[in-house]
């Protein structure tokens, strides 16, 4: 298969495989990175120059790979942190209405219902996170015996 890109095309396609293979194997160990999202990424990483983006990726010889330069890591940043904030309080305020849904015996409960309650549960956590951030947020340490 043969796909033909423009400049600009071919540049917001390294820049989502550049952020799709970083959200696949950031939080691995370099060893168990996944290769086949790397060797994609490789791939067009190869092509940069011809399609005039040279300067954002650089070949190390030693690794045998093309990497992002850091010009290039730091044009993501900002994407990479809007995708690490949005990802945090939506975990954050998920793992909390399902905490509380648990204590309170939501559990006990039909599917809908349980539903409904870990929903108006989110939407208080939300409100909580929206207006007070983590002030609020305390991690109680048992008493030791």
């Amino acid at each position: 298969m043969q796909i033909e890109l423009t400049k600009e095309q071919y540049r917001h396609m390294l820049d989502m495989l550049f952020l799709g293979e970083w959200t696949a194997s950031s939080a691995r160990l370099q060893e168990k990175r996944l290769s086949d999202y790397d060797g994609i990424l490789q791939t067009f990483c190869a092509k940069a120059a011809e399609f005039g983006c040279g300067d954002l990726v650089t070949y190390d010889a030693e690794q045998g790979g093309y990497y992002p330069n850091g010009i290039y890591e730091e044009e993501m940043r900002p994407i990479e942190d809007r995708h690490k904030e949005v990802v945090f309080w939506q975990e954050l305020v998920n793992r909390m209405a399902a905490k509380e849904s648990l204590q309170e015996g939501y559990g006990f409960m039909s599917e809908k219902a349980y539903m409904h309650a870990k929903s108006q549960a989110e939407s208080a956590y939300k409100q909580e996170f929206k207006t007070y951030g983590l002030r609020h947020v305390q991690v109680v340490k048992p008493a030791t015996e």
